[in-house]
């Protein structure tokens, strides 16, 4: 069952639609939900578990400033 914390809901939405799979596995492990030198295979559903674990150790501020990060590099690198 999802968190209830507000901004949650918007943060999945755009952990999964604005980034892609690369992005979304550099905040994982940049936020130690994930090891650097992980061999698993990565699906939607492991790294929903991930990103909830995170919500629920009280990061979510730290993942949508990390999405923010993540989408301001990508558009400065298309100017």
């Amino acid at each position: 069952m999802p968190p209830k914390i507000e901004g949650y809901e918007t943060a999945r939405l755009r952990f999964f639609r604005d980034l892609l799979e690369g992005e979304r596995v550099r905040i994982l492990v940049e936020l130690d939900a994930l090891p650097e030198k992980s061999d698993e295979r990565m699906s939607q559903g492991l790294e929903r578990r991930l990103f909830d674990l995170l919500v629920k150790e009280g990061r979510l501020k730290d993942v949508e400033r990390m999405i923010n990060k993540l989408i301001d590099e990508r558009m400065d690198g298309t100017k």
